[in-house]
């Protein structure tokens, strides 16, 4: 077997002494044995897959052969001579290239192949050669084969060279045969839209695809369209879409006194002493009203004073959830008295009172 040992190295540095030698009319009687480095070491293949790539002498034509071994870091290529051949001369773009995966991640410095003329050079035309679209030209096949034995009819098979690769710049054998494959029915069509599960190889032709257009349009609203206002049954409108509103409108709730209400809804009355104020030392409170329109609260009270009171003494407390939200003047039926509330709710006298005085204090102010 003629082998011949290469030494090649990622970093491409140009070595001509390097030359493979192949004679026209071999078939497989020379094996390329090359052992890869990155800059003299010794460079993994593990997981990699790696092709043979030369340029045919005269560089009109190419070849890529992907029936390479690898072990460690040496590949082993039993040339294709029946290719690699076609062409007799010299050629320095031979090499070999590493991927991952479908990603190249290197390719070999370059080496000379010299390829020895036959007798019979010339007798077969030149031609490129790529083991990649053998490939895809099988694959083409055999879902040909899968289609043709679904629908019944038949499919032209692709026209491949006698090692079953394909022959660049050929044109692909076109048969009479036509395959036949019967459309969609209406019913079929039917199932799908009312989401039903249908398993058929017929196809959508261009009566069916109609139908299916008027299916699609009663299915679903158009890219630009408008709404009732019954439509909208969730989500948050924006601001704009909020119509201006008379307040008569406005029947029920409670409106915040930052948009001009009260804060509260309703009003509410007692005549109760005890729910509205208790007397201090030296007092008492003979009666009481108390009204409130939700903030607005106005009060009636009648106090003895049994003892004389001065400036800030004390006349009464106003109870819990009826004191002001600050201090206010209480209007007096005695006009030489001056009474005030807190916002802790204590009445005071602001002036001298005899002991024995009645007083009928009223005032309107702003609960909290």
């Amino acid at each position: 077997m003629n082998e011949q040992l290469l030494h090649l190295d990622i970093s491409k540095r140009p070595d001509a002494s390097q030359t493979v030698r192949v004679g026209q009319g071999d078939r497989s009687g020379t094996t390329i044995v090359a052992d890869i480095y990155d800059n003299d070491v010794a460079y993994s293949l593990t997981g990699k897959t790696v092709r043979f790539l030369m340029r045919l002498p005269g560089g009109r034509y190419y070849m890529r052969d992907s029936d390479c071994t690898v072990s460690g870091n040496r590949v082993t290529y039993v040339a294709d001579e029946e290719h690699m051949c076609a062409i007799a001369g010299y050629t320095d773009s031979a090499y070999f290239e590493v991927a991952q995966g479908a990603t190249t991640v290197a390719s070999t410095q370059r080496f000379r192949i010299e390829v020895l003329r036959s007798a019979l050079d010339g007798t077969v035309p030149g031609e490129s050669y790529d083991t990649a679209i053998e490939e895809a030209i099988d694959n083409a096949n055999e879902a040909a084969d899968e289609a043709r034995a679904a629908a019944g009819g038949t499919i032209p098979l692709m026209a491949s060279n006698q090692r079953g690769g394909a022959k660049l710049g050929d044109g692909l054998a076109i048969s009479s045969e036509v395959l036949s494959v019967a459309p969609l029915t209406t019913a079929q069509i039917d199932t799908v839209a009312n989401e039903g599960t249908l398993t058929s190889a017929n196809v959508l032709n261009g009566t069916r695809l109609t139908y299916l257009w008027g299916k699609l349009r009663a299915a679903f609203a158009a890219i630009t369209h408008d709404h009732e206002a019954a439509d909208i049954n969730s989500g948050t409108l924006d601001v704009a879409r909020i119509p201006n509103l008379s307040t008569d409108k406005l029947t029920s709730g409670t409106l915040p006194i930052a948009r001009g209400g009260t804060g509260q809804d309703g009003t509410s009355y007692t005549e109760v002493v005890a729910n509205i104020a208790t007397a201090a030392s030296g007092c008492s409170v003979t009666r009481a009203f108390y009204a409130q329109w939700g903030k607005v609260a106005q009060v009636l009270l009648g106090i003895e004073c049994t003892t004389a009171k001065s400036f800030n003494n004390s006349l009464a407390t106003m109870v819990s959830g009826k004191r002001p939200v600050m201090p206010s003047v209480l209007t007096t039926t005695n006009g030489t008295v001056s009474v005030g509330v807190t916002t802790g709710g204590l009445v005071q006298a602001k002036s001298d009172i005899s002991a024995g005085t009645t007083l009928y204090v009223i005032g309107t102010y702003l609960l909290p």
